[in-house]
């Protein structure tokens, strides 16, 4: 049995897809790593369908163990050439990777922003003013609803405190629905507090299933899970303040809302671009530090399978990439400006790692000195 379970599977490449400047390339095929069957029966699919004549310059690599960062690891080794990543993995794995492209959903290299919302009748409630609120978050560990807003108290706190080296995650509410803090797994990522329920305080806010099963399971069995479920808990009043991105609110209902400001002010959801907490980047393909010189003839390649491939095959599943994305070559130098300040920065704090050792000096809100 191969080391990690891999199973490598060979697929004739006749010609890259896409650019003559590619005659010119020594990299005439990309080894994509695949986490499941499913992707690896998708990529191998994909990679022998001839569209125009041309074929997807890929061949495809199965690893089952282990996941994500198996295949991150397999890259590293030179045992896989790419794949397509989530931030949150980029983050932990960028060591040694580039990030030389990423996917499009209509806004460049940032995937989406995290929103703080409110009612706007709750005058009161501002990113400085958090403590004793009751917050709806769209999970534990989530990019919008747990990574950014907790992240970003953890740097105002950190920045602010005399005991700047020492990490402490600071948590001004006094009850919440964080789905999945009752599981072990998530336990390392909630700040400490003595429970005050069976539950602990990050699931007081959550009421389950219809039936009350399930509460703050980590899944759509929570009412109050997602997106969708954090703002129904701040809809629906059982929390002050929801974390969400900025597609959430219902054009119909936003006046009914305000958005939380990181300098202290408040504004209206259409202006979410100028008034959020910070962007999470897009989805990145990355590759080997200095096997990735050629990275921008895969990248015309796949935006030349999107565009021509029956799309029911592309984009089948939204397995290896997104099924609603165009890609681009990414022109940032370092992982680290991929990712981009407030996300890199949010995600050292939420780590316990040193702050301003990482270079993260920035204080994220503009507050009112106490």
């Amino acid at each position: 049995m191969a080391t990690l379970k891999q199973i490598f599977v060979t697929i004739a490449v006749l010609a890259l897809f896409g650019l003559g400047a590619s005659q010119t390339s020594d990299k005439r095929s990309w080894r994509w790593c695949c986490t499941s069957q499913n992707e690896l029966d998708k990529c191998n699919d994909v990679a022998s369908t001839n569209v125009n004549g041309r074929f997807l310059p890929i061949t495809c690599v199965l690893i089952l163990t282990e996941g994500r960062y198996a295949c991150v690891n397999a890259i590293k080794n030179d045992e896989a050439d790419v794949m397509i990543l989530h931030s949150h993995f980029i983050f932990f794995s960028f060591e040694g990777l580039s990030v030389v492209g990423y996917e499009d959903y209509g806004m460049g290299d940032s995937g989406y922003f995290s929103l703080a919302a409110v009612k706007t009748e709750n005058e009161h409630i501002t990113m400085c003013t958090l403590k004793n609120a009751k917050s709806c978050h769209t999970a534990i560990g989530k990019s919008a609803g747990w990574n950014m807003p907790m992240g970003t108290l953890a740097r105002h706190h950190s920045l602010s405190s005399a005991s700047i080296d020492h990490f402490q995650l600071y948590d001004p509410f006094q009850a919440s629905c964080a789905p999945g803090a009752n599981n072990a797994r998530y336990a390392l990522k909630l700040p400490p507090s003595p429970p005050n329920t069976e539950k602990g305080k990050w699931c007081d806010l959550c009421i389950g299933d219809e039936n009350g099963n399930h509460v703050c399971d980590r899944d759509a069995d929570e009412t109050y899970y997602g997106y969708g479920g954090a703002f129904r808990c701040l809809n629906e009043s059982a929390g002050d303040v929801a974390f969400i991105k900025n597609n959430v609110i219902p054009d119909e209902d936003a006046d009914r809302f305000s958005l939380l400001c990181k300098d202290g002010s408040r504004d209206h959801p259409s202006n979410w671009r100028s008034c959020n907490l910070g962007r999470i980047p897009s989805r990145g393909m990355i590759m080997r530090k200095g096997d990735d010189k050629h990275s921008e003839t895969l990248i015309d390649a796949l935006e030349y399978a999107r565009a021509n491939m029956d799309r029911s095959l592309f984009t089948r599943g939204s397995m290896l990439w997104s099924s609603r994305a165009t890609f681009r070559a990414s022109t940032h130098e370092t992982v680290r400006d991929f990712l981009g300040e407030d996300y890199f920065c949010n995600m050292v704090a939420l780590v316990g790692e040193n702050i301003q050792a990482s270079g993260c000096t920035s204080d994220p809100l503009q507050c009112p000195t106490e």
